[in-house]
C-alpha cells in the first residue's frame, strides 16, 4: 500500500521525529509539501512530494484540509488504495501488516474528542489523522459526498463525522484478533453501500507512544498545543535514549509519588515515567512545563509552584509565550497575585500571539470568575 502525508515549515521538528520513529512499510511514501522550506527539506531528504504553497496557513486552516483531501483523493485513483498518516500519528509497528486483511471502503482511526456530538451520540467519533480507502464504488460515493461536506463546513474531520451523523449510521462492535474491539458499520448512500471499520482504540490509539505498554500499531500523540515544543522535546530525548518512541516498563502502573491517586489517568502516569527516563530532565524549562501541569493535577499545589518558579528561572528566550498561559491560569486559581504580575511582565506582548493566544486566556479567566462567583 502507498503511504501519503503532508508537511510545512512548521512543523519540521515533528517529521525528523516521525522519520526516525517511523516503521517502514509499503512501497513508496509522498508527501504534500506547503511551502518551499517544507520542499527542500523533503528533497533533501530523498522523499517524493508534491509542492502547494499556502501563504499565512495559521490563518488558512481549511485551504489546508481541501488541499490534503485532494491530494489523497487524486493518489487513491492513480493508485487504488492509500494510507494517510499525519506526523504525530507515530507507527510503533507496522500497521500494513493488519490493514489489507480488513475489508472496508475507509478504515479509520477513532477520537474522543472533536466533534463532541459525535461523541455524544456514538461514544467516539472518526480521527482523519490516520486512515486507509481502497478504489471501489463504496469508496467514490463517500468521497464524493465528503467533498461536498467539506466544501460546507472547511474541516475534513468535521465533514466526515457530521456526513455520518445526518445518515444516521448504526456501529456494532467487532473483534480484531490481537488488535482490540473495534467498530463496522454498512449503511447507503444514494443507492451505493458503504462500508466503514473504526479500528480499535487499543492499537490506534490517541496517546503517547510511551503509553502504549508495548501493545500499540499506532499512537497518534495528543498534543496540548500550549505545550507543544515541550512535547517534542520528550518525544526526541526519549527516542534518542531508547531508540525507540514506545520503550516500556512496569514502573509506569506503579509510579510511587502518585500511589494516593489512584483516579490519575494513563497518560498523566506514563507522561511522568517519561520523564523520570531522562536523568537531567530537571533542569530543562520543557520538563518544568509537563511536570508542573501533573502536579496540578494531582492537586499539589506547592509542588507546581515549585517547578513553575524553577521555570521562569530560566532565561527569556528558553522560555515560550504558549508556556505562560498554563502558569496564569495558575497564578489565578491559585490566587497568588505575585506570580500572576510577574508572569505578566514575562509575556511578549505581539500581536500574533494577542491574536491567538490572549484571548483564550481571557475566556479562560471569564470562565473561571463565574465558577468563583457561582460557588460562593
Amino acid at each position: 500500500m502507498k503511504i501519503v502525508g503532508s508537511l510545512s515549515s512548521s512543523y519540521l521538528s515533528l517529521w525528523e521525529i516521525w522519520r526516525q520513529g517511523f516503521v517502514p512499510g509499503g512501497d513508496a511514501l509522498e508527501m504534500l509539501a506547503w511551502d518551499t522550506v517544507a520542499a527542500k527539506k523533503l528533497q533533501e531528504s530523498d522523499i517524493s512530494f508534491s509542492l502547494e504553497p499556502i501563504t499565512d496557513q495559521a490563518k488558512n486552516r481549511s485551504q489546508i484540509w481541501k488541499g490534503r483531501f485532494a491530494f489523497i483523493q487524486q493518489r487513491l485513483a492513480t493508485w487504488g488504495e492509500v494510507v494517510h498518516t499525519d506526523l504525530d500519528a507515530f507507527w510503533l509497528r507496522d500497521p500494513l501488516a493488519v490493514l489489507p486483511s480488513i475489508d472496508a471502503d475507509l478504515v479509520i482511526t477513532k477520537d474522543r474528542g472533536i466533534p463532541k456530538s459525535n461523541v455524544i451520540r456514538w461514544g467516539f467519533s472518526l480521527c482523519c489523522g490516520f486512515f486507509s480507502a481502497r478504489s471501489g464504488r463504496g469508496t467514490t460515493r463517500l468521497f464524493l459526498r465528503w467533498q461536498e461536506a467539506l466544501d460546507a463546513l472547511k474541516d475534513d474531520q468535521r465533514a466526515l463525522n457530521a456526513l455520518l451523523l445526518r445518515q444516521q449510521v448504526a456501529w456494532h462492535r467487532v473483534e480484531f484478533p490481537e488488535l482490540g474491539i473495534g467498530h463496522r458499520t454498512e449503511f447507503t448512500l444514494d443507492g451505493v453501500t458503504v462500508r466503514v471499520i473504526a479500528l480499535p482504540l487499543m492499537t490506534f490509539s490517541r496517546t503517547l507512544p510511551f503509553c502504549q505498554r508495548g501493545m500499540g500499531i499506532v499512537a497518534h500523540s495528543w498534543f496540548d498545543r500550549e505545550r507543544f515544543s515541550a512535547y517534542l522535546w520528550l518525544h526526541r530525548r526519549i527516542l534518542e535514549r531508547f531508540g525507540r518512541l514506545d520503550p516500556w516498563s512496569p514502573d509506569v502502573l506503579v509510579a510511587p509519588v502518585f500511589a494516593n491517586y489512584p483516579w490519575l489517568c494513563d497518560h498523566d502516569r506514563s507522561l511522568f515515567w517519561a520523564l523520570q527516563q531522562i536523568p537531567d530532565e530537571w533542569e530543562h524549562a520543557e520538563a518544568l512545563v509537563l511536570l508542573g501541569a501533573i502536579w496540578e493535577k494531582v492537586q499539589e499545589v506547592a509542588e507546581a509552584r515549585t517547578c513553575y518558579q524553577k521555570l521562569l528561572s530560566f532565561p527569556e528566550e528558553k522560555i515560550e509565550n504558549g508556556w505562560l498561559l498554563p502558569l496564569l491560569r495558575f497564578a489565578w486559581r491559585t490566587g497568588d497575585r505575585s506570580l500572576g504580575i510577574t508572569l505578566l511582565r514575562r509575556i511578549k506582548w505581539s500581536e500574533m500571539w494577542w491574536e491567538r493566544g490572549a484571548k483564550g486566556l481571557l475566556r479562560g479567566f471569564a470562565r473561571l470568575a463565574l465558577d468563583r462567583y457561582f460557588t460562593q
